[in-house]
């Protein structure tokens, strides 16, 4: 199981970077109590003070609707892991002591007044809990408890509350918690990227305003479809597509656009690549699907908008170039769907 726990822990650094927190959150059922509302969370994609943090963001949170006390959040964790030299992470066995010893470590400089950690079962997992209480501050009252999912991963659920009759009621609405395992593992794989290939027949740059602003615009165009790109279109770029159609007669030369979308970024990746070398430089665009696949060669340009069949209003033709290459349509997959 080494190769989940790597996934966990690639998803941890990446902030939910692969899978889905859709799916995650799909795999937990937990009923809150009635006075609270809640669900998926929106995590907060700075690592702040802490980039290595063996802890995701909160991917679930609750939290009392009138305004009251109590709070229940949801994360992501490693358990028996830690990161070495080089900034690697490194897997221990995993025991219910271990768990313990862990949990106690985490908590016992941030708060006073912590009792023993338990061992106990949720929903058939191994589960270690402690609580807290400090008598200044708010809130006043903790629970903590981690459920190991898998070997080294784990589902942390942190409840607060301000008043013992809040955290009596958020603290019983935990034993409903379930987790469907299965689910909740395969939403921790990688997503394989959707990619698409054409035959690019020729490129018109131009011109529209905005704001009363130039924007630079690239039309592509294949056999049956036409694609768009739009704003931070550099004169980089438009060298880098008259590079491309003056190798368009060169047989052996490789002659690829790529256009690398991430719906989670606003930006859009542009990489063009027109080369002899196709040997040594073709190895770059293999396995394209794969959501492990790093690009050696930088875009030449990071463009605001990309549209499918459709010539933004206003364009100005400045240029046109007739080509012969490879057109990659790379869509990575969304992080919260």
């Amino acid at each position: 199981m080494k190769t989940l726990s790597c996934i966990a822990a690639s998803f941890v650094f990446t902030v939910c970077a692969i899978g889905s927190t859709l799916d995650l959150a799909k795999a937990i059922h937990y009923v809150s109590p009635t006075n609270f509302h809640g669900g998926l969370a929106h995590p907060y994609l700075d690592p702040g003070d802490n980039p290595l943090s063996l802890d995701s963001p909160d991917f679930l949170q609750y939290a009392d609707r009138t305004g009251g006390s109590g709070e229940v959040m949801f994360r992501l964790g490693l358990i028996g892991a830690y990161i070495g030299d080089g900034k690697i992470v490194h897997f221990l066995p995993v025991t219910p002591s271990l768990m313990k010893e862990e949990i106690e470590s985490e908590y016992k400089k941030k708060l006073p007044n912590l009792t023993s950690p338990t061992i106990g079962k949720i929903n058939g997992l191994t589960a270690v809990s402690l609580t807290a209480f400090r008598p200044t501050g708010n809130p006043n009252f903790f629970c903590f408890n981690w459920i190991q999912v898998e070997t080294n991963i784990a589902v942390k659920v942190t409840a607060i509350a301000s008043d013992v009759a809040s955290f009596q009621k958020i603290t019983n609405s935990l034993k409903t918690i379930t987790i469907d395992k299965k689910s909740f593992l395969e939403a921790l794989k990688p997503k394989d990227a959707d990619v698409v290939t054409n035959h690019l027949e020729g490129v018109e740059i131009g011109s529209i305003k905005q704001n009363g602003q130039g924007m630079g615009v690239c039309v592509l165009h294949t056999k049956n479809k036409i694609y768009s790109i739009s704003g931070g279109i550099s004169p980089s770029s438009t060298a880098a597509f008259q590079r491309l159609r003056d190798f368009s007669n060169i047989s052996n030369a490789l002659r690829v656009v790529l256009i690398n979308i991430a719906p989670d970024i606003p930006q859009t990746d542009l990489t063009i690549v027109a080369e002899t070398n196709a040997a040594a430089i073709g190895p770059e665009f293999n396995d394209l699907q794969s959501p492990n696949h790093y690009f050696n060669i930088p875009p030449v340009a990071l463009v605001w908008h990309f549209v499918e069949n459709e010539v933004p209003k206003g364009f100005q033709k400045e240029a046109e170039y007739k080509m012969n290459a490879i057109l990659y349509i790379r869509k990575e997959p969304s992080d919260t769907n």
